[in-house]
């Protein structure tokens, strides 16, 4: 499993959690207004039980017997029944989890207001509060929780008593720390002794309270120490909260209009980095440790990727994660981490709107849900708009968060998740992530390609390339793979990755497939693209070359009696498509896919002074501005629709167009001209734009009498490309020529066969590949596994611009890419585009509106 440590079991005194996801308690404001359990309430912790975390929290119980504003209490046996209802709701749903309740004295304490300050308790009212907290955990053990915890965080009446807001002069408070842990020691103890040692008791305190005289973090594990020599089972570290009337916050630290370190109180706002809380939780744990208490730590605060919180439990910086905020965003977080689908988690955006609900008396909801529902949807999947664009489900706004922070391995990593091949993608993908870029809207899209190149070569160049080591063989069962595109290098990297041993079949005498042979090196260099082919082998990935399917007695049969219990076919389009016009037999007719492979294979390639290119696709426009480079004189495409229908690159025809090609636009071959059997020109006709055809482009119709000749020595026809599949039964085929697969699963209904990338689509896009490979990988797995092939994948809502705050938005042009003079370019076959500085990278990184981390705020009821 992924997320080993995560998924883990823990057992507190008999109470074992299935894994380390602790939902920590969280006010929702669902209770009715006497505090009594509603269904809502029964509602919101039953879909969190749904998304599989270890353990939940119900939410703070206030032990109070006064009217609560919606709080739950357990101040009274009259609610006994009614929290049994939620557990019981919670463990109908999920059996394993384990169901806690934390109890809390409720009074914020102040010295101003309605609210009652540390000095104004008299002793009798001490011993009171103490009795509230003993009754409060008889009920919790009778309505059948299966652990307590008890509130001594954010500036409530125990964390109150414990900093030195508390100014009393008895011995509950003052300069002694030992005064101020009287009353939260008193309650603890009392508590342990009504419900028994062997039942789970845990505290939650402040790691630091992040205000002048409150808790610091030196005082916290001296708190933590002395918790722990009286037994408490379990330690949950929080941190932050100003006390409603304290001086002024940390210096440093901006201000809270909502009077908090945090937008939960609990956990750092937008501003803060990922886990900025958990060296609180780390410093308590190294020092209760040393002091020889074996307690588990509990560690909460932006803690938003299943990746984070594995590293805080490899490390040891704690022994469970406390979620709260990302679970109210997205339930579903601990199930999608588990089961491999961690990109599909709804981020948390930390804006702090969820606290600001909580504040104004209001029902707690997170901004991302659609605005009618009281609780989280289900199935829950939000993308902003770049995500949902890009077929390999690249992270893309996450990563450009990263490089605004500086924090370029974590966005290189972030890449590496979905694609292998990062350096090779950031050069050649068309980009579907920046079309649908919400940024577009108010001037141009962010360049998203160039950012994800620039943090490539910006790693490398800070710290050199990471060195490559095999994954350890963790599986029995092969897997053959045939084809190294960008297909069957994602699907091997995916199932190496899974424990599995993979061996790749090319018939090429080079890796890479149509990246290698298809793409010029002034677009592609071939030292790129083989360093991350040879990373991919490292980890454990065979690929035998010069191994053609169908030949030399290799076959599918045959691969099956070698032991592969599975076949992944992931063969590129390597066959031109023929123009059915006269004279296409002459010599100098150089179809486009054999006129690029030949060049990339380091043939030698004569080009003709006058090269007449026929097609609009990449392969037409890499073949005119190759035959530049190779020495042509004159260089033109011709193409039978308008510019707006070409389905190349606007940046690659702009750059074809700078280096001299000419464009004919509307206009068809008709026959190929000859003499001697030589090609001396091409006769076309002009064409009108119909109807759309089945592509969606207007159809191109011919003009009668519109006849013309162009002179021209060479022509290559680059209208478009099929796989070669004739090494399988027909059976398996189309009538178009591709493999039949289930579109759902890539089964191609021989069992154990899954097929996929240009194989199945025809000629596509390199990220197109990578997300069939990355399809195909994971119900290899699942088959090799048994498990059901039925399952599909959850399709996102995305996130328009409309829910988006732009109103503090100024426009900004987009970052050009430089490229060498265009003197240099068609001298040879040097790379065109440069990449870009760190400097222009931060630039265009900060255009991003980070969608889905700048929601726009709905009206409150209160201003309603």
């Amino acid at each position: 499993m992924k997320y080993e440590k995560l998924f883990s079991p823990l057992t507190i005194k008999g109470c074992t959690f299935p894994n380390r996801i602790l939902r920590t308690a969280m006010v929702s404001r669902l209770a009715a207004e006497d505090g009594s359990v509603s269904n809502a309430i029964k509602e919101r912790y039953r879909r969190e039980a749904m998304g599989g975390p270890g353990a939940i929290i119900v939410e703070a119980a206030v032990v109070l017997p006064s009217r609560s504003s919606y709080n739950l209490r357990i101040s009274d046996d009259s609610f006994i029944p009614q929290l049994r209802e939620v557990a019981n709701v919670i463990r109908a749903e999920n059996p394993e989890v384990k169901v806690g309740i934390q109890v809390m004295h409720f009074l914020k304490l102040s010295r101003s207001g309605w609210r009652q300050k540390v000095e104004d308790f008299k002793p009798e009212e001490l011993k009171i509060i103490v009795t509230q907290h003993v009754d409060a955990a008889k009920r919790a053990v009778a309505a059948g929780f299966d652990f307590i915890e008890l509130h001594m965080a954010h500036a409530f009446t125990l964390s109150s008593f414990l900093s030195l807001v508390n100014k009393r002069t008895d011995e509950y408070g003052g300069r002694s720390l030992e005064d101020r842990l009287r009353l939260p020691t008193e309650v603890y103890q009392a508590v342990r002794n009504e419900v028994g040692k062997g039942f789970p008791l845990g505290i939650r305190i402040n790691g630091e309270d992040f205000t002048i005289e409150g808790t610091t973090s030196q005082q916290s594990t001296r708190i933590a120490k002395r918790f722990a020599e009286l037994g408490a089972d379990y330690i949950n570290v929080s941190a932050g909260d100003r006390f409603e009337d304290a001086p002024t916050p940390v210096p440093g630290m901006p201000p809270f209009p909502s009077g908090g370190y945090s937008g939960s109180r609990m956990s750092p706002k937008w501003w803060a980095p990922d886990g900025a809380n958990v060296h609180l939780a780390e410093r308590i744990r190294k020092f209760v440790r040393d002091a020889g208490f074996n307690v588990p730590i509990v560690t909460a605060g932006k803690i938003r990727t299943p990746e984070l919180a594995e590293e805080i439990l490899q490390q040891g910086k704690a022994d469970i994660i406390g979620l709260c905020r990302p679970l109210l965003c997205d339930p579903d977080w601990p199930i999608k981490a588990k089961e491999g689908r961690a990109d599909d988690i709804v981020r948390c955006c930390a804006c702090g709107w969820c606290n600001e609900a909580d504040g104004r008396y209001e029902t707690v909801k997170c901004i991302l849900w659609q605005k009618e529902n009281e609780h989280a949807p289900r199935p829950f999947l939000l993308a902003p708009p770049c995500k949902g664009a890009c077929p390999a489900g690249i992270d893309v706004q996450d990563y450009i968060e990263l490089v605004t922070q500086g924090f370029y391995k974590d966005a290189l990593k972030l890449i590496e998740k979905r694609v292998p091949l990062p350096a090779v993608i950031s050069r050649v993908c068309p980009r579907p992530c920046e079309t649908k870029c919400n940024r577009k809207e108010i001037d141009e899209p962010i360049a998203i390609n160039a950012l994800k190149r620039f943090v490539v070569e910006e790693v490398e160049k800070r710290w050199g390339k990471e060195e490559v080591t095999p994954v350890p063989r963790t599986k029995r069962e092969k897997v053959a793979i045939i084809g190294s595109g960008p297909a069957g290098l994602t699907a091997a990297y995916d199932l190496v990755w899974n424990g599995y041993g993979v061996t790749i079949l090319e018939a090429l005498p080079t890796p890479g497939g149509m990246l290698a042979v298809g793409i010029p090196e002034y677009r592609l260099p071939k030292k790129v693209l083989q360093t991350e082919i040879e990373d991919i082998k490292k980890l454990g990935v065979e690929i035998k070359l010069n191994s053609p399917v169908g030949k030399n007695d290799l076959t599918l049969d045959k691969l099956g009696k070698k032991g592969y219990k599975a076949i992944f076919i992931a063969v590129g389009a390597h066959k031109s498509l023929k123009l059915d016009v006269p004279g296409e037999d002459m010599e100098g007719v150089y179809h486009g896919v054999a006129f690029l492979h030949d060049v990339n294979t380091g043939k030698k390639v004569k080009v003709g002074k006058r090269v007449a290119i026929i097609g609009g696709g990449n392969v037409a426009v890499d073949a005119a501005r190759t035959a530049l480079r190779l020495g042509a004189k004159e260089v033109f495409i011709v193409y039978r629709r308008s510019k707006q229908e070409m389905p190349a690159h606007d940046d690659e025809i702009k750059a074809a167009e700078e280096e001299g090609v000419k464009i004919h636009y509307l206009a068809s071959p008709v026959k190929i001209l000859g003499k001697g059997g030589k090609v001396v020109g091409m006769e076309c006709i002009r064409m009108e734009l119909g109807e759309p055809d089945a592509s969606g482009r207007r159809r191109p119709i011919p003009i009668k009498g519109t006849e013309f000749v162009i002179d021209a020595d060479m022509v290559i026809p680059a209208i478009g490309e099929a796989p070669d599949l004739d090494f399988l039964h027909d059976s398996l085929k189309t009538p178009e020529g591709t493999l039949k697969v289930d579109p759902d699963n890539l089964t191609t209904g021989v069992p154990g066969v899954f097929a996929g990338g240009d194989a199945v689509t025809g000629p596509a896009t390199v990220i197109q590949a990578i997300a069939a490979g990355h399809k195909a990988a994971a119900f290899i797995d699942r088959y090799l596994r048994g498990e059901s092939l039925e399952y599909k994948k959850e399709s996102p809502r995305i996130i328009g611009i409309e829910e988006v705050k732009i109103e503090d938005v100024r426009k900004q042009s987009r970052e050009s890419m430089p490229t060498l003079p265009l003197n240099e370019r068609v001298a040879g076959f040097k790379e065109v585009e440069l990449g870009f500085t760190e400097g222009t990278a931060l630039a265009e990184a900060n255009r991003c509106l980070n969608c889905a981390q700048r929601p726009r705020f709905p009206e409150s009821k209160a201003s309603s």
